[in-house]
């Protein structure tokens, strides 16, 4: 299962895919975007069923939409360990997804209302046509996407993870002024260490 999803995960984060065009005839062919979506979001359940959290009870994946950038937009996200109080909010690294959690959640569960994204631009998340023109681009993309998330969602004051980039982009958001984040956890965080 976890390399079928690798395999459609990459196929979902190449700049490849988006360029492909299909012809069209007289049967209907569909986008080849949406089936390889589909087929990430079919394996997506499988590796999060090995959570140990039900999954559509316990555990809810969603996309949540958000305005960014004047075009609508969507950022990927599960969330699980409703009757918490404390929230976490989790990012992934670069080339990873929400999944990357998947055998933290029970646990994490138990204390936290706890909350995974895609990041914009990656993994399920939508891709809206970018071109940055310098590292802060960069950062303004993934910050401003992230605080439309977090209004969208409705929260107030969150703990805040990531690995890798994640952890970067954590620290980022808590360091750029987000008096929204309680503490943060980084685990490799690429850029700091």
């Amino acid at each position: 299962i976890i390399s079928k999803y690798i395999l459609y995960f990459y196929l979902i984060n190449s700049n490849s895919l988006t360029q492909m065009q299909t012809t069209t005839t007289d049967q209907q062919i569909e986008d080849p975007t949406t089936t390889i979506r589909n087929k990430t979001l079919e394996f997506e359940r499988q590796i999060l069923s090995f959570s140990g959290l039900k999954l559509g009870k316990e555990l809810h994946i969603y996309d949540v939409p958000i305005e960014f950038n004047g075009q609508q937009e969507y950022i990927h996200t599960a969330r699980c360990g409703d009757h918490n109080k404390e929230v976490l909010v989790l990012f992934h690294g670069y080339g990873g997804s929400l999944v990357l959690y998947y055998k933290m959640l029970k646990e994490l569960s138990k204390r936290f209302q706890v909350y995974c994204i895609d990041f914009l631009g990656l993994s399920l998340s939508s891709k809206p046509k970018v071109m940055f023109k310098d590292e802060n681009d960069t950062l303004q993309f993934f910050l401003g996407s992230i605080e439309k998330w977090v209004d969208a969602v409705g929260l107030k004051e969150f703990y805040l993870g990531g690995h890798s980039l994640g952890g970067y982009i954590a620290a980022c958001y808590t360091l750029f002024g987000h008096k929204t984040v309680k503490g943060m956890y980084l685990f490799s965080p690429a850029g700091i260490t």
